[in-house]
């Protein structure tokens, strides 16, 4: 068996035709991954990811297996050497399995070669990030699974062909019908989504993925036996053998019970790093305190494009998993105007009760159609209800890309409704008011956001009876200090101080220097006076263990500033650069930060961490090329409209939100306190504290009197992370650590170092498209050099 195999290896290995489609494939994968510009570009998609490598091969496999295997046995039955095999002392299955563990051997020299994409990837990952192994390690052995489906196609139409040219044909043609017509049958007749299971795409991208599901590698092996035992079965009549049913039967039963326990018995391995495609235990937590019926209506149903049925199945995949952590959960595909829980018979109608309906478009035969869709879920439990949305579209990402953040962000989406819906809120946030905070509009998309999980308190400190005042706020177990104006006076301070000395949390958004905007953007001069901000809580957070300072951070890397260009009759808006709009660098480490898009701040100034017995932990900073403007100054901004050099940046990160946790100590131990007070803490060993040093990263801008989402900019129609990190810290500085790691699940893919590419480009790209091919090319001579040594002799 083991020669056939070596005989098939140096068949191809030493033919020009073997080592020409070797470099062909080697070559085109290449080029469409690191050098042609479009959707298999690795460079282009800007994530640290083999998943276009995965999504391509594929294609490209279909082709290259058939060419392998066509000659197998096509050519044997050409030159008439057949028979001759035949007439050996070698059984017909020996002879299968040979030659089919020689086409396989061949598939994995040549994806093996592509192995230098994995170190690419390695060096160019951002340094706070490391690629996902178990991703790669899904991909390749999807691959191998779906090369070997192929392999034993190609080695069957073989056996059953004379001519290396129609085998081949017929090889192609049978992947093609295994690997998307399956898929395009179901989408051309409208038939039932379940189809996608018989396809062999479906079971390569849930392996490719990264999960490895016992169905899917039980459909590779049913399929690959099957074929195997039709090879078997075509070679033993033309050797005129009479074939033995019963050791048949037998082989046969074996095949179909070992997949039919993998089928039935679904066991899945979630390989990828963070276990991104598995239920978390905090969701199965969730599901374990549901006692009665709990109904899921999702309005993904009818005819969908094919991203769209992508989400949909992902739905039903993770809908599947809850079902199975509790029997009182059911679900359903229904249209929105068919929900028992909404009624409405129009898109506005629904748009009205906050279900937003998305238009699609597509352009078929030159005729663009639109198409709406409502991509939520109505979760209904104990006569109460509560809306879903699956897909909430950014419009800076392409529409895969929001798919994909859709699906990856399920599990998050509904076991926190199902979480609202079946507890109620037991811990208080109070909300400072009193000392020229923001007013509720300009955080209200946090505190519509707040109000799902804790009570709501506004609190005002009164100093006129400081004791009733500290009664109410120790209610309070996170109190939120948002961008005040006004100092506090030292009652108020000492209030604050042992609010935290309790045991409680606090977060300090302060904007440290003041800024006359409305004189920035409208005043003649396009010019603002800028100040210190005196908070009054200055000494308290130094006795904590850090310093704000007053000097505002300019950053070569932020965002630019929309603004009109041009004469009063023809004006446009335009981008410029303007450093204090600062995008921030966020701790990978932390569960608050973690996987986490940057926040956007406005004329931050920069957090000093300090000595001390409080345990800090720095959770955004900015980049490393920065420069300090003092205070007081006067900002310009006409500066936006100037290239600013690198090399007048210096080469200084500063922190941006600090937190402080575990040991404190009060600010009060040797200062006099302000009024007569009976229970007096000088420390604690449970507070928390987030410092921030900008108040306008809570402030959401206000269109028509309406609050906008928080971290949306109206001009760039940009979405950044400010809302998703406040209500992290939130969870946080509560202690809801439940909430925190499934929001913080990796729903990010790793990102490539864009720096260092831009640097270094041009030798990777060739360095990956050559250097499989140079391999390839050395190995292939090499072993031509040894045979032609030998056989001289």
């Amino acid at each position: 068996m083991f020669a056939l195999t070596k005989k098939e290896l140096n068949k191809f290995l030493f033919s020009t035709i073997g080592v020409l489609f070797t470099s062909i494939f080697l070559g085109l994968i290449g080029l469409n991954l690191w050098v042609i510009h479009g959707g298999f570009n690795i460079f282009d998609s800007g994530y640290a990811s083999l998943s276009p490598f995965f999504d391509c091969a594929p294609w490209f496999l279909i082709v290259l297996v058939p060419v392998i295997s066509a000659r197998s046995f096509s050519e044997e039955r050409k030159e008439g050497t057949l028979e001759w095999l035949f007439s050996k002392p070698i059984r017909t299955l020996e002879l299968i399995m040979g030659k089919f563990l020689g086409v396989f051997l061949i598939l994995f020299i040549n994806l093996a070669l592509t192995s230098i994409y994995v170190g690419c990837l390695y060096f160019l990952v951002k340094p706070t990030q490391t690629l996902d192994w178990g991703m790669i390690i899904g991909g390749y052995l999807g691959l191998l699974l779906l090369g070997l489906l192929f392999c034993s196609v190609g080695v069957f139409v073989s056996s059953i062909s004379k001519q290396q040219t129609s085998a081949l044909l017929k090889g192609v043609l049978i992947n093609l019908i295994l690997y998307i017509g399956i898929d395009t049958i179901r989408v051309l007749e409208k038939s039932s989504w379940f189809l996608h299971k018989f396809s062999a795409k479906y079971h390569y991208e849930q392996v490719s993925r990264g999960v490895l599901e016992s169905s899917s590698v039980s459909y590779f092996i049913l399929l690959t036996g099957l074929l195997i035992i039709g090879t078997y079965l075509g070679l033993e009549k033309l050797r005129d053998q009479p074939i033995n049913g019963k050791t048949l039967f037998i082989n046969l039963g074996i095949l179909l019970g070992i997949t039919s326990i993998g089928y039935l018995g679904n066991q899945r391995i979630d390989l990828t790093k963070d276990k991104r495609y598995s239920l978390s235990q905090i969701s199965k937590d969730i599901l374990q305190k549901i006692d009665s019926k709990l109904t899921i209506e999702v309005f993904l149903e009818g005819k969908l494009p094919e991203n769209f049925q992508n989400l949909k199945r992902e739905t039903s995949e993770i809908l599947n998993s809850y079902k199975k952590e509790n029997k009182e959960l059911e679900y359903q595909f229904i249209s929105a105007f068919k929900s028992k829980y909404i009624s409405a018979k129009t898109y506005d109608e629904l748009e009205q009760l906050g279900i937003k309906s998305l238009a699609i478009s597509r352009e078929i035969e030159g005729i663009t159609q639109t198409q709406s869709l409502v991509p939520w879920a109505v979760i209904h439990y104990n006569d109460k209800s509560i809306k879903v949305p699956i897909l909430q579209p950014k419009l800076e990402y392409s529409e895969q890309e929001n798919i994909q953040f859709a699906i990856n962000g399920l599990e998050y989406q509904f076991s926190e409704a199902i979480k609202m819906l079946s507890t109620t809120p037991t811990k208080t946030v109070g909300i400072l008011k009193g000392n020229n905070q923001l007013k509720d509009i300009e955080i209200a998309s946090y505190l519509q956001e707040l109000r799902k999980y804790y009570y709501i308190q506004p609190i005002v400190l009164d100093t006129l009876n400081p004791e009733k005042t500290q009664e109410k706020l120790l209610k309070a177990d996170l109190l939120v200090n948002a961008q005040p104006k006004k100092k506090f006076s030292e009652i108020q301070q000492f209030l604050i101080d042992q609010h935290l000395m309790y045991g409680k949390s606090q977060l300090h958004l302060i904007d440290k220097v003041q800024i006359a905007k409305d004189s920035l953007f409208s005043s003649p001069k396009l010019t603002a006076l800028t100040w210190e901000n005196p908070s009054g809580l200055d000494s308290q957070f130094f006795s904590y263990g850090i310093r704000m300072n007053t000097s505002l951070i300019e950053d070569f890397y932020s965002e630019p500033i929309m603004l009109a260009k041009g004469n009063a009759n023809n004006t446009q808006l335009s981008s410029f650069s303007w450093g204090y709009s600062n995008l921030s660098y966020n701790n990978p480490y932390h569960p608050i930060t973690k996987n986490s898009t940057p926040v956007k701040f406005e004329f931050c100034t920069s957090i000093d961490t300090l000595k001390s017995i409080t345990k800090k932990t720095i959770l955004l900073k900015s980049s490393a090329l920065t420069r300090l403007k003092k205070t007081p100054s006067v900002l310009d901004l006409q500066e936006a409209t100037i290239d600013k050099r690198r090399k007048t940046f210096f080469s200084k990160i500063y922190p941006l939100a600090v937190l402080l946790e575990n040991d404190f100590k009060s600010a009060y131990i040797n200062k006099v306190i302000p009024f007569e007070h009976k229970n007096f803490k000088k420390q604690t060993a449970e507070g928390k504290l987030l410092v921030v040093s900008d108040g306008d990263i809570i402030k959401n801008e206000i269109k028509n009197n309406y609050p906008l989402p928080l971290g949306f900019d109206p001009l760039s129609k940009k979405n950044y992370g400010n809302a998703n990190f406040l209500i992290r810290a939130t969870h946080y500085l509560l202690k809801e650590n439940a909430l925190i790691n499934l929001k913080s699940k990796n729903n990010i893919l790793p990102s490539i170092d864009l720096e260092h590419l831009t640097r270094t480009k041009t030798y990777w790209k060739w360095l990956c498209v050559l250097f499989p091919l140079v391999i390839f090319w050395v190995l292939t001579l090499i072993a031509n050099l040894l045979r032609y040594y030998r056989y001289r002799k």
